[in-house]
């Protein structure tokens, strides 16, 4: 007749010599059916005799008698006692051996002994060897922000060890699979193993459909059976939308038609129609002034000491104290002004939408139509100026043909302008050059050594921004300080399977890409939906430091057009 026996065993022996964390090894209460123990002894090489031990709480104050066993383990005594708790111990040595790193244990044999009034006894000898894990993570932070894509996060286990990994600590609003498309999730408590020299791809799933609007964090522990890595910490972040623009976007009433930017008090000047306002910010206080027009403006312009704003309109232009915002000068004319420029001689220079260009003198108040006559003595048009560094010329362009040309004038004699030469190029729709005016910028992302009165009939290129597939440059600015070409421009993007614009940083010497720095999305309703909307960069500015940029931005829609302008300034 079989007879049954509980039992528990402990063994001394087990991992003395081990690099092993059997954290995960739980006991268990195991059964005896007739003379076999169904849960073996495992042992590891020891050269001193230590004592091993089972407990049989059925086999009590009971000898008994060691027969047979493996040849690599020796025993200081084949004979024994069962005490009165059941407990049946021998001391062992056991000799070295072959014990390769593995994750299922290795069979020794077994050992046989005829237990008094009971029998024969066999325990299974065996040996485990998982080496030493070394467990680490390549992330230790993982910003979903507004994505709700499943993102990858490899368990790597690179030593020669079996590491056991347990996750034990997660967001309720994650969950940890080993899918990179179905919900294989890991529970919680749940071990699993990563072989020796080997990683494992995980795959975190973001679930914020109960999230308040907000950021929440929170981490992800696994632990590990790396003893130095005992504990395996991922922080997780995750943005929820609140619908609501930041305070560090400051929205604009109207359209805005054009922008200047005096870096020597970091203040932008802009104007806008629907309602026609002239508006001064300053980037350092935030303070804004407007101030309201009685005509519809069109450009607007600094004077070479920033002090002065220099405003076309529909039938004037005025002048106007920067710091005080009182018109200095009034100048009624039949026509529109839509640009102007100070040549620093005494003079303003404006165009109409005609493409003619005039000359104010600030002393006689007298105004003047300048008559250039091209090389064959026709008077040419232009509508776009620039006046050129500290040198008493100016630079003009149109903007109602293509290429639209680039025509360098000789201002000595400030009221009788004369052309110097002209380029059969195109720059776009605004002359734009580097602080020093020695670089000239065109929108086509072509870099010109700005063209003096012995440049040749080719304006000498010194090289391209390189840009990927896109629908046209937007704006462009220079910062000496930081040595950088900015640009706003739309490249494709294909996790929106559209263009989507974006802000480059370039090197102004050598032309190569800095960084590319997405804009932030714009709160807005727009054709009756309440929405996050990508944005554009219509104008930009760096500050005195260079370190800030000063965005006027419009919400990024193809038809119709939206009036949703806003001012951002980020840290760059």
């Amino acid at each position: 007749m079989k007879k049954k026996i509980i039992y528990l065993l402990t063994v001394v022996v087990l991992f003395i010599s081990s690099s092993c964390n059997n954290d995960f090894l739980e006991e268990n209460k195991k059964q005896v059916d007739g003379y076999h123990l169904d849960t073996p002894l495992f042992v590891q090489p020891v050269s001193a005799y230590t004592e091993a031990s089972v407990t049989l709480p059925d086999l009590k104050n009971k000898g008994f008698r060691i027969l047979q066993y493996p040849k690599i383990i020796h025993f200081e005594t084949f004979d024994g006692h069962i005490d009165e708790s059941g407990k049946l111990s021998f001391r062992i040595k056991v000799d070295a051996y072959d014990n390769p790193v593995q994750l299922e244990p290795q069979n020794l044999g077994s050992i046989i002994l005829n237990v008094e009034e009971f029998g024969l006894l066999s325990i299974n000898v065996q040996s485990i060897n998982w080496g030493m894990p070394k467990a680490s993570v390549r992330e230790t932070l993982v910003d979903f922000d507004l994505l709700r894509d499943r993102k990858e996060l490899r368990i790597e286990n690179f030593a020669d060890g079996i590491l056991f990994y347990k996750l034990t600590k997660k967001p309720s609003w994650l969950e940890v699979s080993k899918s990179s498309w179905d919900s294989d999730n890991i529970k919680t408590g749940d071990v699993n193993y990563l072989e020796p020299n080997r990683y494992y791809t995980l795959f975190l799933i973001p679930d914020a459909d109960e999230l308040s609007p907000g950021v929440h964090e929170g981490e992800i522990v696994f632990e590990t059976s790396d003893p130095e890595h005992p504990l395996l910490k991922i922080n997780v972040k995750i943005r929820e939308r609140t619908y609501e623009n930041p305070e560090t976007m400051i929205p604009i009433e109207g359209e805005v038609v054009d922008a200047e930017f005096d870096k020597t008090t970091n203040t932008a000047v802009f104007i806008t129609r629907n309602p026609a306002k002239l508006v001064a910010f300053n980037a350092d206080t935030g303070m804004k002034k407007e101030k309201l027009l009685d005509k519809n403006p069109y450009c607007v312009g600094l004077s070479a000491e920033s002090n002065t704003i220099l405003l076309g309109e529909s039938g004037q232009m005025k002048f106007i104290d920067l710091s005080t915002f009182t018109v200095k000068e009034k100048v009624v004319l039949p026509y529109i002004v839509v640009d102007i420029v100070d040549g620093e001689n005494g003079h303003y220079y404006y165009s109409n939408k005609e493409g003619e260009i005039y000359s104010f003198n600030l002393s006689s108040k007298e105004v003047k139509k300048q008559f250039i006559a091209d090389s064959f003595g026709y008077g040419i048009k232009a509508d776009i100026l620039l006046k050129v560094g500290n040198k008493s010329q100016l630079a003009l362009t149109g903007s109602f043909v293509s290429p639209n040309g680039f025509y360098l004038i000789d201002a000595a004699v400030p009221d009788d302008l004369k052309l110097v030469h002209y380029w059969h190029e195109s720059f776009g729709k605004k002359l734009l050059t580097s602080e020093d005016c020695k670089y000239l910028f065109s929108f086509t992302s072509s870099i010109y050594k700005f063209p003096d009165e012995n440049t040749g009939n080719t304006i000498h290129l010194l090289g391209e921004l390189s840009l990927q597939s896109h629908t046209g440059i937007t704006w462009m600015h220079h910062s000496a300080l930081t040595s950088s070409v900015w640009i706003s421009y739309s490249p494709y993007d294909p996790s929106q399977s559209w263009f989507k614009e974006v802000i480059a940083e370039y090197d102004d010497k050598t032309f190569d890409l800095k960084r590319t720095i997405a804009l932030n999305e714009y709160v807005a309703t727009y054709n009756g939906t309440k929405d996050y909307y990508h944005t554009s960069a219509r104008y930009f500015f760096s500050t005195k430091a260079g370190n800030k940029l000063f965005l006027i931005k419009n919400i990024d829609v193809a038809s119709p057009p939206a009036d949703t302008w806003h001012i951002e300034i980020i840290d760059v």
